[in-house]
């Protein structure tokens, strides 16, 4: 046997000398690797017992006579010489030694022990078949061993008769406690116990959690069963079709190999290749209970092999992140199309599935340098004089109105007077058909506008304004709006430059007079011409009057400028000034973290070579914090717990916390507290907190984590008809947010998520939803609004974006939206589907209805397995169409796809549904009931989430307890959701890396 590690993952690999030379797949990370020459590999190995449990333990001849803990009884024994059993160690005899064993465990390794030897069998590994399956994860078995480990198992059987190397240990000493411990190592039975794992490895003998051991006796006791029944007879020790072998399959499925060779067996049966056509066929519910068995169990294994033990790998800052940190150097706000928009998994925080290629550094040094270059520039230009443009949108909407009410007034006039398409000076009959159609349109557009009283002081729209700028340079946005009569509500006005909305203007009358509001803003880093939005969120009543552009100003200084500005200023500014300078910035763009004074001196020698070269201050610069904000300082957020978990350092945690609330890096004030240990105290980090999540930036922090926590990316992948796209479509895309938002703040209960009795919705929204009272008094603005007692809309179940999410094609997906409420409220993600099983509509022929779907899905035993859970929750939310409005019966198109000739078949709706046998519903309401009663699932899913998306990493085993301690905590007072931020920022895993 050869033994080498992989070159790619350092897993431990093994294969036959016969193999040397040829290439084989790692099956941990799918490279190819050859196979050394014996003698580079490692020594011989060799198996022997353990002399108390006899447990089949692995060794290489180099760690004879070696001291290590069996790990199914866990006592201390030495590692035999099976090629020189004479020159053994003293040790005590068997006898002495089973003397120590009580007669109760005896009695259960007896039992253990010929239950391994039913159950394991020798395996290897088939070329053939390798490179015959998919993935090169396929295992064939041996049919016989080589000589040598035949030779070396007869030795092994006599030396176990002769002596074993033990640390004495009197048989007095035995006590309960030890047998009881001794009993559930066996019972648990978690070592490697294949010819082909090799040498006894710690790293394997992992602790099942209650879920998966439970999983394994349940695989043992009814899947086995199973296996014996369909696949032995062509599969065993004698017989081996397709050089497969499953008679010694590992139920236990405690390392990679057992999980290939399940997730093989599992492939073949969803695909129906297993077990043959002309064999005995398992009924419908036994392939779909051994299918739904091991998909299970499976999941279980995964999950644990994947575990970290809680390592936290460097994470690169994702894109806000990266706006708010050249915010925080430069105070500008970047193009949202400046860098690529952040593609992963899961949550773009996580490290693990991050990416970063030598052409994400190469895009980094590029927008570094231009960011850097228009900076300084600007804080060597001589600001302009300021002037002013004014932009009144009444008048020139009123003089267009005007006209076109003329104009169409004489056209209709024309049109009843009998003029033919040829007086019109038009090519044919059907242009004139078309001008009579719209004239009416037309005139009744311009009556209604100039009909309205606050087109006579201002615009009821959003204008748009556009105007010349300086790139770079500060301007100021002026904003005079009114309302017809004095009222108690702000005036709302969104302001948008150049796409980027930069946020809400609030102006509140004092009187029936216009009120003026500035708000400045600074121009883009390509701006020369800029397009200025102002959209009224108010409803009829209100008008903006004027809008006015002013500038370029002064303004704040940012931190760069404090710092560079005045030696820029300078005509004969020492090298040393600027190599400070650069230190200083540098200090602050690494958040203040020790550990760069190399990189910071070779920056700075960097600068001084540049500036000899080029005498150009302003470029030298330029490239110097082009490589300051594309080095892993700046770019990363390095969290060093020297191999082990530990806690961090307040600074450590200061950074971490305002990346969390803040998506941003820590202020001065935070800064502070950890520098003077003070964040750690938790009245202090209630303080904080309080303070952080009231602050504007918490608002992107709050939307982003929902929006992946719900998976919102999934509405914007789905085709909107064009009535529904532009208002409607951002609102429902919003609404989310902002009742999260709302929850939060207020510090509401986690189940509102599942029922409200309110709603946080604009007049786009209302409208949909049918509430027209609402959207009366509503405009673009999101609101708080109180829901009648028989209103379904509250909580996210009745959202437009949440229920437009689980729509395929035409129609409502109960799938889909199944695997959502399962995912997202109930903590309970269902397994993938399998890559070769077709789409559902695939399997059945013409038009058919939802419930007509779900009861073919329960026929397939390839999908019966997954979807008697999935498809029962989408059922209950099928009185909502596939754009979220609410129905009594499905219709389904039939016939050609034309407006005329539509024609649509109806069906009753099926609301009937469960999550599990005792716990069934008939419609909605009764789903939203049944989803209460599981509000623990829906706090574990939430509490988790924001962890995993403060942490960095994935939530793993080790996190546990301190998960549900914090749990059942909160349970008191109903799972707040603002208590539970500040839990889990007080907690102990999150000041742990």
């Amino acid at each position: 046997m050869i033994k080498f590690n992989c070159q790619h993952c350092d897993q431990q690999l093994k294969a036959l000398e016969e193999f040397a030379g040829s290439a084989i797949i790692c099956p941990d990370c799918e490279h190819s690797n050859e196979v050394p020459k014996a003698e580079e590999s490692s020594t011989e190995v060799f198996k022997f017992h353990c002399p108390l449990c006899e447990q089949r333990l692995s060794s290489t001849v180099d760690l004879i006579a070696s001291e290590i803990a069996c790990p199914a009884c866990t006592q201390m024994i030495f590692i035999p010489d099976p090629f020189n059993l004479a020159k053994a160690n003293q040790s005590e005899p068997v006898d002495v030694l089973e003397e120590r064993i009580p007669p109760e465990i005896k009695k259960k390794i007896s039992t253990k022990n010929k239950a391994k030897k039913r159950l394991h069998t020798q395996r290897g590994v088939n070329p053939q078949q390798t490179a015959r399956r998919s993935k090169a994860r396929q295992r064939a078995v041996k049919k016989s061993k080589t000589p040598l480990i035949l030779i070396l198992c007869f030795i092994l059987v006599g030396g176990l008769v002769a002596s074993y190397y033990l640390i004495p240990k009197k048989p007095s000493e035995v006590n309960t406690e030890f047998a009881q411990e001794l009993e559930g190592k066996i019972n648990t039975e978690l070592t490697q116990e294949h010819e082909l794992d090799g040498v006894v490895n710690n790293t394997l003998l992992v602790n099942f959690s209650k879920e998966e051991t439970q999983a394994s006796e349940n695989m043992i006791k009814e899947l086995k069963p199973f296996m014996e029944k369909y696949c032995l007879d062509c599969h065993n020790e004698q017989k081996q079709k397709g050089d497969i072998r499953l008679d010694g399959l590992n139920f236990y499925v405690n390392n990679h190999e057992s999980v290939y060779e399940w997730q093989d067996i599992l492939d073949v049966l969803n695909a129906g290749e297993m077990p043959p056509k002309k064999e005995t066929q398992p009924k419908g519910a036994e392939i779909g209970d051994a299918i739904a068995q091991i998909t299970e169990r499976l999941n279980l294994a995964k999950r644990r092999l994947a575990s970290t033990g809680g390592q936290i790998k460097m994470r690169h800052l994702n894109k806000r992140e990266y706006y708010a940190s050249i915010k925080d150097l430069f105070d500008y706000d970047l193009p949202n199309d400046f860098l690529y928009d952040d593609a992963a998994p899961g949550f773009d925080t996580n490290g693990a599935d991050q990416f970063f290629t030598s052409a994400s550094l190469d895009n980094y040094l590029e927008v570094g340098e231009i960011i850097a270059k228009l900076n300084l520039q600007g804080y060597t230009k001589a600001l302009k004089k300021p002037r002013s443009t004014k932009f009144d949108p009444e008048i020139n909407k009123t003089k267009f109105m005007k006209k076109q009410l003329a104009a169409n007034l004489k056209l209709k006039a024309k049109v009843d007077s009998g003029a033919t398409y040829k007086d019109f000076g038009f090519k044919d009959e059907g242009r004139l058909i078309l001008e009579k159609r719209r004239i009416p349109d037309r005139i009744a557009e311009a009556k209604e506008y100039l009909a309205k009283p606050e087109h006579k002081y201002g615009s009821t729209g959003s204008p748009i304004f556009i105007t010349h700028v300086e790139a770079g340079m500060h301007y100021k946005f002026i904003i005079t709006a009114g309302s017809l009569e004095k009222r108690k509500q702000p005036i709302q006005i969104m302001f948008n430059a150049q796409s980027t909305d930069y946020g809400k203007v609030t102006l509140i009358p004092t009187s029936d007079k216009s009120q003026r509001i500035e708000l400045p803003f600074r121009a883009g880093i390509n701006d020369s011409k800029l397009r200025l939005k102002s959209a009224l969120l108010n409803p009829e009543g209100t008008y903006i009057d004027a809008v006015e552009i002013k500038g370029p100003y002064p303004s704040d200084p940012s931190f760069s400028e404090l710092i560079f500005k005045p030696l820029l200023s300078k005509k004969n500014t020492r090298g040393e000034d600027f190599s400070k300078a650069i230190t200083k910035f540098s200090h602050r763009a690494f958040r203040h973290q020790a550990g760069n004074d190399e990189f910071i001196a070779a920056i700075t020698e960097r600068f001084k070579k540049d500036l000899s070269k080029t005498k150009d201050p302003i470029s030298a610069l330029s490239k110097s914090i082009s490589l300051i904000l594309a080095s892993p300082s700046f770019l990363y957020i390095a969290e060093k717990n020297n191999g082990s978990r530990q806690e961090m350092s307040q600074k450590e945690f200061a950074i971490r916390l305002a990346f969390f609330l803040w998506e941003s890096p820590p202020d001065a004030t935070l800064y502070k507290l950890a520098e003077s240990r003070q964040l750690y105290k938790e009245t202090v980090l209630k303080q904080e907190f309080e303070r952080m999540l009231k602050s504007d930036k918490a608002g992107k922090f709050l939307t982003s984590f929902v929006n992946q926590w719900a998976d919102i990316k999934r509405f914007d992948q789905i085709d909107l008809p064009k009535e529904l796209q532009g208002g409607f479509s951002k609102a429902a895309r919003a609404e989310l947010s902002e009742f999260f938002k709302v929850l939060v703040h207020e510090n509401l209960a986690a189940d509102k998520l599942i029922s409200s009795d309110f709603v946080v919705i604009n007049q786009a929204l209302a409208t949909h939803y049918g509430m027209t009272k609402e959207a009366s008094s509503l405009g673009q603005k999101f609101t708080k609004v109180k829901l009648a007692s028989s209103n379904p809309r509250g909580g996210l179940l009745g959202q437009a974006a949440f229920l437009i999410m689980g729509t395929s094609g035409e129609r409502t997906s109960p799938t889909i939206r199944g695997t959502l409420v399962r995912t997202i409220l109930l903590n309970d993600p269902p397994p993938e589907p399998p890559a070769n099983v077709p789409e559902i509509e695939e399997t059945k022929d013409g038009v058919v209805s939802v419930k007509e779907l779900v009861e073919h899905h329960k026929s397939l035993p390839q999908c019966s397995s997954c979807h008697n859970k999935i498809d029962p929750v989408g059922l209950g939310l099928e009185n909502f169409d596939r754009f979220g409005a609410w129905r009594d019966k499905e219709s389904l198109r039939v016939g050609p796809k034309k407006k005329r000739n539509m024609r649509y078949k109806h069906y009753p709706l099926d609301t009937n549904g469960y999550l599990s046998e005792n716990e069934r519903f008939s419609d909605f309401n009764g789903l939203q009931k049944a989803l209460l009663k599981n509000k623990r699932k829906l706090a574990e899913s939430l509490y988790a989430s924001l962890l995993s998306y403060g942490l960095g990493r994935n939530i793993e085993f080790i996190d546990q307890e301190d998960i549900q301690e914090n749990l059942d905590s909160l349970k008191r007072s109903n799972y707040p959701l603002k208590d539970m931020i500040f839990a889990l920022v007080n907690s102990k895993t999150f000041r742990t890396k």
